[in-house]
């Protein structure tokens, strides 16, 4: 049994591989005690492979080290991690069809039922395993905005990130449509308990409309849900929305919502996965903000005082974020 490093483990490992059911399992992290959840098989950078029992390791931050791997000799300096391969992937997504009036898995798992017969498969744009929607207007006549409802969900639970601010969003938690929030622009569900996943994520169609999830109208079905396109220009209007949604599907849910997000970015055209940035030194080191100390009441010489305990007990923060307030939590009037 070894001890690795604080710093050499955090950075490094990513995921773990379980060998029995080909699935990924993402590092999870907490302040203070962070647990990993490593699996079968890790790979080091040097394509080591170490064998592990499937276990929780705890990694203390304040002794700033790990127990509980087994490290084989051929792992340099403990560093571990593992890359999803382009096999991997394949095998934990699941093809998506839009068949009659339902959306469902290539076997069978509906995720959408009694979808609009206004709903298409978008013609234009083609992914590997997932479903990339349209929609036409009810009436067929050019608008600026437009309501519709898609289906009614089919899932054991879900989660949904809804704008709660005109920059911010909130997570919500439900089983059915109507627990969404108006304003949702992401839907993680659970299909059936322990799985398969899927993803609805809205898009922007052709740079000019912006989709968002809403709940039932009142009335409607608990599981029915809508969707909402806008241009926010009465002038720019259109009775055909060819990217509007973007379902995928998989066993593994945070493969799913990673791949996810990099397909709905790419059909956007406004933004790139974490994946693909380049991570600034900063998050390397530590740095200490003022406002769960002080609140919107901090001061030039509470900033003092907090950087000098701070030293003092052995912690020295590398930068400091001055801040007094961030944003209001209430949701936006409108």
């Amino acid at each position: 049994m070894s001890a690795l490093s604080f710093s050499q483990l955090l950075p490094h490992v990513r995921q773990g591989y379980n060998h029995k059911n080909n699935r990924q399992s993402r590092v999870i992290s907490r302040p203070g005690l962070f647990r990993y959840r490593l699996s079968s098989l890790l790979r080091s950078k040097h394509s080591a492979v170490v064998p592990a029992r499937r276990r929780l390791v705890n990694c203390n931050a304040r002794q700033r080290t790990v127990t509980g791997i087994e490290v084989s000799p051929e792992v340099s300096h403990g560093v571990l991690s593992l890359e999803t391969s382009a096999e991997d992937l394949d095998a934990s997504l699941i093809a998506l069809k839009l068949t009659d009036d339902c959306v469902a898995t290539a076997d069978g798992i509906k995720i959408l039922e009694k979808v609009n017969s206004s709903v298409f498969e978008s013609p234009t744009t083609s992914t590997e395993k997932g479903l990339v929607l349209g929609l036409d207007t009810e009436d067929a006549r050019a608008s600026s905005s437009a309501e519709l409802q898609l289906g009614h969900l089919a899932c054991e639970r879900l989660v949904a990130c809804a704008r709660c601010k005109l920059w911010w969003m909130t997570p919500s938690w439900g089983t059915a449509a109507k627990d969404i929030p108006p304003e949702t622009q992401f839907l993680l569900l659970e299909l059936a308990e322990g799985g398969p996943y899927a993803v609805l994520m809205t898009l922007l169609d052709q740079g000019k409309w912006r989709a968002t999830l809403i709940p039932p109208k009142e009335g409607s079905d608990d599981q029915a849900l809508g969707i909402r396109m806008d241009s926010g220009d009465g002038v720019v209007r259109t009775s055909r929305f060819t990217t509007a949604l973007y379902a995928l599907a998989g066993h593994d849910p945070y493969l799913l919502v990673e791949e996810g997000m990099r397909v709905a970015a790419s059909l956007s055209g406004t933004a790139q996965p974490l994946s693909t940035k380049q991570l600034p030194p900063s998050i390397d080191v530590f740095g200490w903000c003022t406002w769960d100390a002080f609140y919107s009441a901090v001061s030039a010489a509470d900033v003092v005082q907090g950087v000098k305990a701070l030293h003092e007990a052995g912690v020295p923060p590398k930068f400091v974020i001055i801040d007094d307030g961030w944003q209001c939590t209430a949701l936006d009037p409108q």
